[in-house]
């Protein structure tokens, strides 16, 4: 019996050291500056719009109700929505696509076979990978890509047609599953390559993999690792084997990151169970952070900060001429906002 209350007084103590350590690594003890923008303008009628493309003077946008997702059940289709940078309308994007349409991550290739829109979309037993041509205003599908290694997915980067990198951020489909992923900090993230019809895992061992960005002028790939609070740095030269050759550290989880020329920006959540909350509940607030790194030296720069209350849990950032445009997880949210880089 003695043994017994032994083992339980062990096992509550290493519970609560990893709780707490989890706490203090999910931000629960950040304090969150107010860092503001320019002039901001809201958009309020287009839910969770995660991930945002550039695409010419325009910019497309993933919508849909993301508080659904894992809970492997039926519910109304997302859309994908056109911002025009000109004159500031948005419209709806009409598309072919038949199936569950559920997008999460997003990327827009320009080639020399026509436009292209990379879609990761969930459905409620699998996930895919869909190409989009844009032809005439429209999206139409291109090819519908799936494996068991693209469950899960969250982001996609084109590097051409044919090949692509995506990220499964976890193992599981369940909440359950994922919150013991989460909670017991196990690296069951992967990079995906996709090559001519060959999906191949490239790195694994990942805490949560999340936004990709790609240089390909100078063969680099970046990678969000969110749980590890780093963005990793690779040399894809050879683009089945990226090398890792830098990392970066930031005070939160980053999330969606977007390369304009030698600068990263990454969106952060700084204090990862106010997420957890809001994610339950729009009335739990989340803090949004936006940095900018310099990708071939420097420390990150903190651009916006804020508790919540202008945009919950901001997901991305894209500067665009002089404005900088910011989407969201869960609410009815898109921020632009004037921002003139220096």
């Amino acid at each position: 019996m003695r043994m017994l209350i032994v083992i339980f007084v062990c096992f509550v103590i290493i519970v609560g050291r990893h709780t707490y350590k989890v706490y203090v690594d999910s931000g629960g003890n950040y304090e969150v500056p107010n860092k503001s923008l320019g002039y901001c303008r809201s958009i309020t009628d287009i839910i969770g719009p995660e991930d945002l493309a550039l695409a010419g003077n325009q910019v497309y946008i993933s919508s849909n109700d993301n508080r659904m997702l894992g809970k492997n059940i039926k519910y109304p289709n997302g859309n994908i929505f056109l911002l025009n940078l000109e004159n500031g309308r948005i419209s709806l994007v009409e598309h072919d696509y038949q199936g569950e349409f559920h997008p999460h991550g997003i990327d827009y290739l320009e080639s020399k076979l026509g436009k292209f829109l990379y879609v990761v979309n969930h459905k409620s037993k699998e996930d895919s990978i869909l190409i989009f041509r844009e032809l005439k205003g429209k999206l139409i599908l291109y090819k519908e890509i799936t494996d068991k290694e693209i469950a899960n997915g969250n982001d996609v980067v084109a590097f051409d047609l044919e090949k692509f990198y995506m990220t499964r951020d976890h193992k599981f489909r369940s909440h359950i599953g994922r919150f013991i992923e989460n909670f017991l900090r196990i690296g069951y993230g992967k990079l995906v390559f996709y090559n001519n019809g060959d999906v191949k895992v490239v790195r694994e061992g990942i805490k949560f993999s999340n936004g990709l960005a790609i240089d390909k002028k100078s063969y680099r790939l970046y990678m969000a690792e969110m749980l590890g609070k780093t963005v990793h740095k690779f040399d894809i030269t050879n683009l089945a084997k990226p090398k890792h050759i830098g990392q970066q550290s930031f005070d939160g989880a980053p999330d969606n990151i977007y390369l304009d020329g030698d600068h990263l920006y990454v969106a952060t959540h700084n204090r990862v169970l106010d997420l957890k909350q809001h994610q339950a509940s729009s009335e739990k607030l989340s803090p949004s952070t936006i940095y900018r790194w310099y990708v071939n030296s420097g420390r990150p720069e903190m651009i916006y900060s804020n508790d919540g209350t202008e945009i919950p849990a901001a997901s991305v950032a894209i500067p665009v001429n002089d404005k900088i445009i910011l989407g969201t997880i869960f609410e009815k949210k898109l921020l632009i906002c004037d921002y003139a880089k220096n």
